[in-house]
């Protein structure tokens, strides 16, 4: 899939490989209570640029009640949500299936702007309100890019906008000629 986003764009890998994950907190699996599906690729972004998290939810509104599902982080033993509204946009959508007794809860995570410290293992998580069913989908791994050509602009002009140097030597330029043939 191709999303546009202003002039930049987001790319998410479709595959068909996706996890049905449930993971009930007590006695045997319920299939029907909560499945998490999103793809199994690994994702790589730019520094700087957005990238796009998507996941679905699919759950038993009978066994479930409401669901809390999200995206987090791991670290070490946590998974904090991306909930930080200056780092993350995140949208739901959610809608009743044919039967009204099953929902699909769609999940977008959008990074605004990727910087190095993104980088790692993510994952989707839904909990029901009722029943104490848990769902964990699989492990996506993100990689964060240099940004093409920034390390080599700082290191020959000092950090300088190189456009911006460039277009104040033009307009100069021009100015200069400018008066040349006023005066002749």
């Amino acid at each position: 899939m191709v999303w546009l986003r202003g002039s930049r764009v987001l790319s998410l890998l479709s595959t068909v490989s996706l996890c049905l994950c449930v993971s009930p907190s007590l006695g045997t699996a319920t299939p029907d209570a909560v499945e998490l599906k999103y793809p199994r690729t690994p994702m790589v972004g730019t520094e700087g640029m957005p990238l796009r998290l998507t996941c679905k939810a699919e759950y038993e509104t009978k066994q479930c009640g409401r669901i809390d599902a999200f995206w987090c982080h791991h670290s070490l033993e946590e998974c904090p949500k991306l909930i930080d509204p200056s780092k993350y946009l995140t949208i739901v959508n959610e809608m009743f299936m044919e039967d009204r007794s099953v929902r699909h809860r769609h999940v977008i995570t959008d990074f605004i702007q990727l910087t190095p410290a993104d980088q790692g293992v993510y994952q989707c998580h839904a909990v029901c309100e009722m029943g104490g069913h848990t769902a964990m989908g699989h492990y996506i791994n993100i990689t964060v890019k240099a940004a093409p050509g920034v390390d080599q602009r700082k290191a020959n002009n000092g950090g300088q906008n190189w456009t911006y140097n460039t277009v104040m030597i033009l307009w100069s330029l021009l100015l200069i000629l400018e008066l040349r043939e006023v005066n002749h």
